[in-house]
């Protein structure tokens, strides 16, 4: 038996325990709203028990070790699946920030259908043809000349619009990439801070510092959606954090930095560089974007200037062979290489008069090179694909709309793996406030019968006290 001292520690060691769960308790519920924390319980044990001259001593109750409900495998699944869903959201945003850039210059073309009131490149080139086509109806003129030029330069200008809103693009993602390169280095430095924290704060004391450790799980996965990672822990609590194998953070350290630098193709990209070399990122919204750009803007700004330079060439050829009103010949209906520079010769601007639309001199009734003109919209171009311009305007278009929808629908589907696992992650480490009130009234109620206990040990021992008096 333990005597009345020995039960009046007894008592206040359950008092001591029972007080911990209920701080506990009050810990978890004021997290509940907070996404990075996973729930804790106090494990508690029965106290080192002690044989005495009088027999076998109990010892209570004592808390063992505050205990964090984790499952790992749940977290490093998690992680891999933010990596891809920021990858596919990053992909999917550049291509729907690029759908809304590039709406009054291309999307107008698919969503109108060809209707009156469509804008854009498919609008303006059959305009063109159409033009042609009523200047041939009546040569010389003025007019018809004039609305042909004015034609010809809202093409060209819609064509130039097209490739400075793909070039601010790209700019606007070499931006946001250098912002989430220091975004990711930060995140290298302060994880490996917490790994020191971690391991300082554990070595002092024997419990688990489980809300730094909430606290670098909370910088993992903002990590993991910046860029692909895996992660290995030693039986220190110590993280170490690697990108495809090689060693981001180890220990206290961060031994690599995200850097940005030109690819092969001239484009910006995202790379890890350590002591080893450099290292590409494949995963996470510093690679989202850029591979949202090589794969679909870049093509598309190279189909642009194909189907430009396809007009440039075709048309000049034609009109270079023709007449003007002046008897001239030679010269060129459009300027420019690509989609960039595309513009209607200057010298034809200046005098509508000089457009050759004959095919002899001194001829201004003769339309036969304006017919030849117009029947361009009906031939089929090898070098794009042995289409019409309109066919591949339309082709070019669709597939730059094909891919956004691909990248949503592939966005959508990776959402609801990422959410099952969260919800998964929630049920096992969140806070429910209803058991976490059934634990404080449990807490409470033991507070309350161990404060009893030893209110009434305490009135015992004054009572022994008096009897010897």
């Amino acid at each position: 038996m333990s005597g009345l001292y020995g039960t009046l520690e007894l008592g206040q060691r359950a008092v001591q325990t029972q007080r911990q769960g209920i701080e506990l308790t009050g810990h978890n519920i004021a997290n509940v709203d907070n996404p990075a924390y996973a729930r804790q319980r106090l494990d508690v044990t029965t106290g080192p028990a002690t044989i005495g001259a009088d027999g076998f001593r109990s010892a209570g109750v004592t808390s063992d070790r505050v205990r964090q409900i984790r499952n790992q495998l749940l977290d490093t699944n998690i992680q891999e699946e933010r990596s891809l869903t920021s990858f596919l959201e990053a992909k999917r945003d550049l291509l729907a920030s690029s759908r809304a850039e590039l709406g009054p210059t291309l999307l107008a073309d698919l969503a109108g259908s060809g209707t009156e009131t469509v804008s854009g490149l498919a609008k303006e080139m059959n305009a063109l043809f159409l033009k042609f086509q009523d200047l041939a109806n009546d040569p010389a003129s003025p007019t018809h000349r004039k609305e042909l030029l004015n034609q010809a330069r809202n093409l060209a200008n819609t064509f130039n619009d097209a490739d400075q809103r793909l070039n601010q693009i790209n700019q606007q993602i070499d931006q946001d990439l250098a912002a989430q390169a220091a975004e990711a280095n930060s995140l290298l430095g302060e994880i490996a801070n917490l790994n020191q924290s971690i391991e300082t704060a554990e070595n002092r004391s024997a419990s688990p510092a489980n809300d730094l450790r909430d606290r670098r799980t909370d910088k993992l996965e903002k990590l993991s959606q910046l860029t692909a990672l895996q992660t290995a822990e030693s039986a220190n609590g110590v993280m170490t954090v690697l990108l495809n194998g090689e060693v981001m953070v180890e220990g206290g350290n961060a031994l690599g930095a995200f850097e940005i630098a030109p690819n092969a193709a001239g484009n910006l990209t995202a790379a890890l560089v350590t002591e080893n070399g450099q290292f590409a990122v494949t995963l996470g919204r510093l690679a989202g974007p850029t591979e949202a750009r090589d794969e679909v803007l870049v093509p598309l700004q190279q189909q642009l200037n194909d189907l430009a330079n396809q007009l440039i060439d075709e048309v000049n050829q034609v009109h270079q062979n023709g007449f003007d009103l002046e008897g001239n010949t030679g010269q060129d209906f459009f300027q420019g290489n690509g989609a960039a520079t595309i513009e209607v010769n200057s010298d034809l601007i200046e005098n509508p008069g000089r457009v050759q639309a004959a095919a002899e001199a001194n001829a201004p009734g003769d339309n036969r090179v304006l017919q030849e003109l117009s029947r361009l919209s009906e031939v089929n171009h090898p070098a794009l694909a042995n289409l019409t311009f309109s066919e591949r305007l339309t082709t070019v278009v669709g597939d730059f709309a094909t891919a956004i929808n691909e990248a949503e629908t592939r966005l959508e589907d990776q959402v609801a793996i990422q959410d099952l696992l969260l919800r998964e992650r929630n049920a096992v480490s969140g806070v429910s406030i209803d058991e976490e009130m059934t634990h404080l009234v449990k807490y409470q109620n033991a507070f309350e019968a161990s404060a009893r206990l030893v209110s009434v040990i305490d009135e015992m021992l004054q009572t022994v006290v008096n009897l010897g008096r």
